[in-house]
C-alpha cells in the first residue's frame, strides 16, 4: 500500500506548508484537493509540484464534463494522476482516457455518488480504467462492511484507492483488503505534526 496525502485547503499558503511536511517525510504521493484547486485555481497544482518534482501529483478534479480539455489542464500543469467522476457520460470519461494516453498520465474514476458501486466497476474496465477510488467510512466499519470492501476490490487488475476520514486508529481495518493507495487527510492536515503523522501512516500501511 502507498499513502496519499490529501491537502483540501483553501488557502495556498497553508497548502503549501503541509505539502512541505508530507513531501519530506517521503509520502508516496500528494494529492492536490478540489477544494485547493477551486480556491486557488489550477495553478495550485503547478505550486506543489514545483516543491517535489518527484513525488507524483493527484489533482482530485472530479471532471464531470469536457473530459479531454479539464484533464488536460491538470495534466498540463503537472499532475501525474487526476480523477474523473464515474457517474458521468462514458463519452467524458474515455475523453479523459484519451487526454491520459496523450500525456502519459494516470486517470481515476471516483465513485462518488454511484448507487451500485460493484456493478458499475466492470462497466469502468470495459473503458478502459485501471485505477479506481472510492469512499467509505471506516471509522464504524463492522465485519460485515470490510467483507463488502473485499467485494468491491476483488478485481487484480484495478488498482483501488480509498478515502474516509482514515486515521491510524482504524487505518488497520484495511489489512487484507485489495487497497493499492490509501487517501489521508484531515489526520495530517489538521494535525500540529503534520510530518510525524504522515510518517506514522506510512510505517503502518506498509506493514500490512
Amino acid at each position: 500500500m502507498k499513502l496519499q496525502a490529501a491537502i483540501d485547503l483553501l488557502n495556498m499558503d497553508e497548502a503549501i506548508d503541509i505539502a512541505r511536511y508530507v513531501g519530506g517525510v517521503g509520502v508516496d504521493l500528494i494529492e492536490v484537493g478540489s477544494p485547493l484547486i477551486k480556491s486557488v485555481g489550477i495553478s495550485s497544482i503547478e505550486r506543489i509540484k514545483e516543491l517535489f518534482p518527484m513525488i507524483p501529483i493527484c489533482a482530485d478534479m472530479k471532471i464531470a464534463d469536457i473530459g479531454f480539455i479539464e484533464t488536460g489542464l491538470a495534466l498540463y500543469s503537472g499532475a501525474s494522476m487526476v480523477t474523473v467522476l464515474s457517474v458521468i457520460s462514458d463519452r467524458t470519461i474515455t475523453e479523459s482516457l484519451r487526454a491520459g494516453s496523450h500525456y502519459g498520465c494516470i486517470i481515476i474514476a471516483d465513485l462518488l455518488g454511484e448507487k451500485d458501486m460493484i456493478k458499475r466497476i466492470p462497466q469502468l474496465k470495459s473503458l478502459g480504467i485501471k485505477n479506481i477510488h472510492f469512499n467509505y467510512p471506516l471509522e464504524n466499519a463492522k465485519t460485515s462492511d470490510i467483507d463488502f470492501l473485499k467485494r468491491l476490490t476483488n478485481d487484480p487488475d484495478i488498482k483501488f484507492s480509498i478515502a474516509g476520514a482514515i486515521n491510524n486508529k482504524n487505518v488497520y481495518k484495511l489489512k487484507g483488503v485489495n487497497v493499492d493507495i490509501v487517501v489521508v487527510g484531515r489526520y495530517i492536515t489538521e494535525s500540529k505534526t503534520p510530518d510525524k503523522n504522515a510518517y506514522q501512516m506510512m510505517e503502518i500501511i506498509k506493514s500490512f
